[in-house]
């Protein structure tokens, strides 16, 4: 993965936005921590979560984008917002 654009969001989250070479490589590095939980994966397109550390990881075409949530309260809006765009595609 390449150096990462980092930006914020109105509610304090960080957002990380760097390329993936592939869907594979994107879930080997979901895979490689336990704690990531499969939100939604097409093949194409996938979101992973850790409750944990409050992150979401999402991918599509190439890019990467990690979401740092600074509560649990504002990941699950992340989640909730991921599901809704995946749902209408």
């Amino acid at each position: 993965m390449l150096k990462a654009n980092i930006e914020h969001t109105k509610a304090g989250a960080l957002i990380q936005r760097s390329h993936c070479p592939s869907h594979d490589h994107f879930i080997g590095f979901t895979n490689a921590n336990a704690a990531h939980e499969r939100i939604y994966d097409d093949g194409l397109t996938a979101c992973y979560v850790n409750r944990g550390d409050n992150q979401l990881y999402s991918y599509c075409e190439g890019d990467l984008v990690i979401i740092d949530c600074p509560s649990a309260r504002a990941l699950r809006r992340e989640i909730n917002s991921h599901e809704q765009f995946f749902n209408e595609q």
